[in-house]
């Protein structure tokens, strides 16, 4: 919900012009690490091939214009208080 700092701001579009430059798999590369605990890289490489499997499996574009949306996404931070149904926060 919270607005990206201006250094994460700076990250993902860092991280956009690594995608056109250098494709999905450099992407797989920097985020698995994010994504995935240590002792899981090492002991599930199965799922460290599925993961690496979703990410590849996107279009370049997509992957950036993610990222940017994500850069200069407002914070949502004070609309949280508002929900009122049953609501689960990941």
């Amino acid at each position: 919900a919270q607005a990206d700092t201006p250094e994460g701001r700076d990250s993902r579009f860092q991280m956009a012009q690594v995608a056109y430059r250098k494709g999905t798999g450099a992407i797989a590369d920097m985020m698995i690490p994010r994504l995935l605990a240590p002792a899981t890289v090492q002991q599930r490489p199965e799922l460290v091939r599925a993961v690496r499997a979703m990410i590849e499996g996107n279009e370049v574009s997509g992957i950036a214009g993610d990222l940017m949306a994500m850069a200069e996404r407002a914070d949502s931070t004070p609309l949280l208080g508002g929900i009122r149904c049953p609501t689960q926060i990941i």
